[in-house]
């Protein structure tokens, strides 16, 4: 990937709409996640509305216990080999300081995404999206999201809790792998490689990408188009949407928009 293409911000001008910026994340209060920070809050506050993946206004607590919880009279200790939960117990003290008895009633995909942030770093408080959110709240800004948090759940339920029990065990199994994996593709985030970041995160959704990714960048893109048609957006979305051929950036620019790298995130490649 050429370096002036090496940035997760990206400037998008449709055709009869003013400059738009689409910007990629990583969900977690990991230091290296705010390697693009400061160009992304500079571009954010000229611009009229800011869009996350969803509007973090709308987190409650019974939205997201709906969501993570199985269906009654299921366990998640039910759905997992025996090695598997053994290999849990480990690893839910080693990573998130719990046991995993507090996890018996959990769904698999979340259990599945604390582990992965629990082998993040916490060097600050909120993660880049929620510092998007509140940076865009306090400028008075127009605030939206490019879905809804119970669309995201739904998403998560439509697909079958033994395809996330295997997709857990999975990650129980290779879970060093996978830790190696994360380190990898936050130096690709550092550098800008929003490709090669993308192609890895992709190849780790297995069966699931379609639901979990396609799909999603399609509606995302569809929200970005009418949310971008009168007014200034600034969109902030998991980087992992942006790149390839079903990514974010492709959808844009096959409906006609200008899409190219913000000039503003590309100025430590200028010498």
């Amino acid at each position: 990937m050429k370096k002036k293409k090496l940035t997760p911000l990206w400037e998008i001008t449709p055709p009869d709409g003013p400059v738009s910026y689409l910007f990629g994340t990583v969900h977690a209060p990991d230091s290296r996640a705010f390697v693009w920070i400061d160009a992304a809050v500079e571009r954010l506050l000229s611009c009229d509305c800011f869009a996350g993946e969803f509007d973090l206004g709308e987190m409650s607590d019974v939205a997201l216990d709906t969501g993570i919880r199985l269906p009654a009279g299921q366990t998640l200790k039910e759905l997992l080999p025996r090695g598997a939960w053994k290999q849990l117990e480990f690893l839910a003290k080693k990573c998130l300081n719990t046991d995993a008895g507090a996890l018996i009633g959990q769904h698999p995909f979340i259990v599945w995404s604390a582990l992965m942030k629990g082998n993040l770093q916490s060097d600050y408080d909120t993660s880049p999206d929620e510092m998007l959110w509140q940076t865009a709240m306090n400028a008075g800004k127009k605030v939206a999201g490019m879905e809804s948090l119970i669309g995201q759940i739904d998403i998560v339920r439509r697909i079958p809790v033994s395809a996330h029990a295997a997709n857990l065990v999975r990650y129980l199994k290779h879970h060093r792998s996978a830790q190696r994996q994360t380190d990898y593709m936050l130096r690709m985030y550092a550098t800008g490689n929003i490709q090669e970041l993308g192609r890895v995160a992709r190849k780790s959704l297995h069966n699931q990408r379609q639901a979990l990714s396609d799909e999603r960048n399609i509606r995302m893109a569809t929200r970005f188009e009418a949310l971008s048609s009168d007014q200034s957006l600034f969109c902030a979305v998991g980087v992992a949407h942006l790149g390839g051929s079903t990514g974010i950036l492709r959808l844009l620019k096959q409906r006609g928009m200008r899409v190219k790298p913000d000039k503003k995130s590309l100025e430590p490649f200028r010498h």
